[in-house]
């Protein structure tokens, strides 16, 4: 399991989510939170290189997860 980074916005079904450093996670990748529950899927990842912001196709059903920390499987 790896920390995502914190989710910065929710649009509908849309989540942005800042990265914790470079690390950039593939297109399609798992989203879990840190009860392990599934989120959703990253569709995108988008911005500077440091720090890149991950958009996030959220399930239907996920609990509220704004200012939460994401990870991935």
């Amino acid at each position: 399991m790896k920390r995502i980074g914190e989710v910065k916005t929710i649009t509908g079904s849309i989540a942005i989510v800042q990265g914790e450093d470079q690390t950039r996670p593939k297109i399609g990748t798992k989203v879990i939170d840190e009860k392990l529950e599934n989120v959703g899927r990253i569709v995108d990842v988008i911005g500077p290189v440091s720090r890149p912001y991950m958009v996030i196709k959220i399930k239907e059903g996920a609990k509220s997860i704004l200012k939460k920390r994401l990870y991935s499987r």
